[in-house]
């Protein structure tokens, strides 16, 4: 069984992100990476937080052919500190959805914003998605 990679999308309104950013977070249909934004001066940054993060994942053990994903919400300040992390989407799997807070956490401190990127704070949308190989 292969973990995807959580895909990432940004904002940088002054607002939570909140459950209506998950809706363009799709279930990946197989192991892989998926950015939601296509700004270049943030493309690098968000491979740089995927690796991390998926360096940091260690899923659970589910069954051939299960397909699971959590969303998670997150700020990032300019430091790269993390802050309110908290699950948007819920998995149905509770040990699904702690790990992928496991995760975020242990990837904390992530790479400092952008120079580039003039705003203070990123608020992102994190996609954990498990996808079971089949027997």
């Amino acid at each position: 069984m292969k973990p995807a990679a959580p895909a990432v999308t940004g904002s940088t309104s002054g607002a939570q992100a909140g459950s209506t950013a998950a809706q363009g977070l799709e279930m990946a249909a197989e192991t892989g990476v998926t950015v939601g934004n296509t700004d270049p001066a943030l493309a690098y940054y968000f491979v740089l937080i995927q690796n991390k993060i998926t360096g940091n994942w260690t899923p659970p053990k589910m069954g051939a052919g299960t397909t699971a994903g959590a969303n998670l919400a997150l700020r990032i300040l300019r430091s790269g500190q993390i802050r309110d992390l908290a699950i948007d989407a819920p998995s149905g799997d509770r040990i699904l959805d702690d790990s992928a807070l496991r995760a975020v956490r242990l990837s904390a401190p992530l790479p400092p914003l952008p120079p580039l990127f003039k705003a203070e704070t990123l608020y992102l949308q994190l996609r954990f998605t498990f996808v079971g190989e089949k027997s």
